[in-house]
Formats: structure tokens, sequence, C-alpha cells
């Protein structure tokens, strides 16, 4: 019988520390995977029996595969609907903004001043004589008996001074602030089947893609590149 050196011996051998460099996305179940290496290629040799050289080989394998095991394991567990050949969702979003600033200044002054004066004066005399005379009894020449004698004067003084003044001041100032602002987001859906594709087809469609197994897949890689298989 042909004396070989398998995965399964160096796993055991290891005491599972060959499994150290291993690295794999987030959710992918670690355990499992190697579960699925053993379980598909036990007793298959390996390509490099050297126990360091091979860890680091593990190592290797999970950078040069990350990306291509993260994407699959997101494929693997994304939602969507089975009977849905569109399932689009269209977000619209609506800004306006208005601002309106308006200031409007009205200054007004004014001044009158009125002066004015007016002013008279008068004076005026008067003065009369007056005699009253009667003849004697026995001469026929007049004598004066009784005399009045008048005399006045008036003066009249006036004076008048008016003075107006009159200021007039006014001040108007108005500001007008307007501001407006509108946002609005709205979302349109496009869902189900739009008859471009028959339900069973897409029904059928959907059994084949849950025929395929995420860590089969990958053991089968690992497998692949590690192992060589013979079977007896």
């Amino acid at each position: 019988m042909l004396s070989k050196l398998t995965i399964a011996g160096f796993h055991n051998y290891s005491d599972g520390t060959l499994w150290d460099n291993l690295s794999l996305p987030e959710g992918i179940s670690k355990e499992s995977f190697i579960n699925e290496v053993l379980r598909q290629a036990s007793e298959f040799p390996l390509l490099y029996p050297d126990l360091d050289f091979m860890k680091y080989q593990i190592g290797e394998f999970s950078k040069k595969w990350y990306h291509n095991f993260e994407r699959w394991y997101a494929a693997y567990t994304a939602q969507y609907e089975a009977l849905y050949n569109v399932d689009v969702k269209t977000t619209f979003n609506d800004d306006a903004k208005d601002t309106d600033n308006d200031l409007k200044h009205f200054d007004m002054k004014r001044n009158s001043e009125s002066n004015g004066k007016s002013g008279g004066k008068s004076e005026g005399s008067n003065k009369g004589h007056d005699n009253k005379g009667k003849a004697a009894y026995d001469t026929g020449a007049y004598a004066n008996v009784e005399s009045t004698s008048d005399s006045a004067f008036s003066s009249l003084s006036s004076s008048e001074s008016n003075s107006l003044s009159t200021s007039e001041s006014e001040y108007h100032s108005e500001s007008n602030s307007h501001s407006w602002e509108h946002s609005q987001t709205s979302e349109e859906w496009k869902r189900g089947n739009y008859g471009t594709t028959m339900s069973q087809e897409l029904l059928l469609a959907e059994y084949n893609a849950w025929l395929f197994n995420l860590y089969e897949h990958m053991a089968e890689i690992f497998v692949s590149e590690f192992c060589i298989c013979i079977y007896q």
C-alpha cells in the first residue's frame, strides 16, 4: 500500500494548528470550512508535505481568495423576492431656498421760520382860549368878565412784534426680511414581475441558485490547490 501524508494526517499531527494562518471574511465559519475540507479530501496526499510550509501556503491562500469569498457570502445572504424581476427604489430630492431682504429708508426734515414786527406812534396837542366879555352900564366898550383857557395834549404809541419758528423732522425706516426654505424627499418603488419572464422561470432559477453551497465550493477550491486527488 502506498504511504502518503494526507490533509487529515497533518490536521491531527498539528493538533489543529495547521489552520492558524487561515483568515476568512466575517460571517463565514472557519470551523465549517475546515470540516468540509476534511470531508472532501481527508485521504488525499498533500502537494506540500512540510507542516510549516503548508501553514504558510494556507495563509497565502486566504489572502488570494479573501475578496472572492467575501463577495460570494454577500450574494449568498442577500435578501430578495424570488418572483420579482424588478426591485428598484428611486429617490427624489427637492431642495429650494428663497431669501429676500428689503430695506426702505425715508428721511424728511422741514424748517419754517417767520418773524414780524409792527409799531406806530401818534402825538397831538390841542389848545384853545375862550373869553367872554360884557359891556359896562355906562360905557359902550366890552370888558372881559370871564376868561377860559383849554389846553389838551395826547400821545399814542404802539409797538407789536411777532416771531414764528416751526421745525419738523420725520424719519421712517422699514426693513422686510423674508426667508423661505423647502426640502422634500420622496421615494418611488418599482417592484414585481414586469412580464418579461414568467414566474415559473424565476422560481426554477431560484431553485438552481440554492443548489450552490458556499462551503462546498470553497473547499473544492482548497482541495484543487493543495491536494493530489488519488482515488483507490
